[in-house]
């Protein structure tokens, strides 16, 4: 495979793109000015450069014919780590939230799926119960 010294400047304006990305984000939280907002826009081409530099040496290097159990490399060497460390946060913030004894806003979600037309609350643990009509609209 031959070596191309420009993918280094790409991943070098890709790297400082995602960083400054999420430097402005969190400054845009804080102080949402028009200037914030027009230096996001260069910035928001760092991740798309980061897919652009794999599928370009991607191609480079292996042509027009993909190796031969390429694609369950890939998930083996990416998808489940990726799968266990999400399992692992997830559990992790489970038990933050539980041991804080947070609900992280489900009952709040809860009550407002809940609701009833008339906005009254009803528990979400059992169903609405109906109550039978007292007249008839037989005449």
């Amino acid at each position: 495979m031959q070596r191309v010294e420009e993918i280094y400047w790409l991943r070098a304006y890709g790297c400082l793109a995602v960083f400054a990305f999420h430097l402005l984000d969190h400054l845009n939280q804080r102080l949402d000015t028009l200037v914030t907002d027009v230096a996001r826009i260069p910035t928001v081409f760092g991740t798309p450069v980061f897919i652009f530099i794999s599928v370009f040496l991607f191609s480079l290097r292996y042509g027009n014919e993909v190796p031969r159990g390429f694609l369950g490399n890939r998930l083996k060497y990416i998808m489940v780590p990726y799968l266990v460390y999400g399992l692992a946060y997830a559990v992790a913030e489970f038990l933050r939230l539980h041991a804080a004894d947070d609900d992280a806003g489900l009952r709040t979600s809860c009550a407002s799926i809940c609701s009833t037309p008339a906005g009254t609350a009803t528990s979400c643990s059992s169903p609405p119960s109906s109550t039978p009509s007292t007249g008839s609209t037989d005449g």
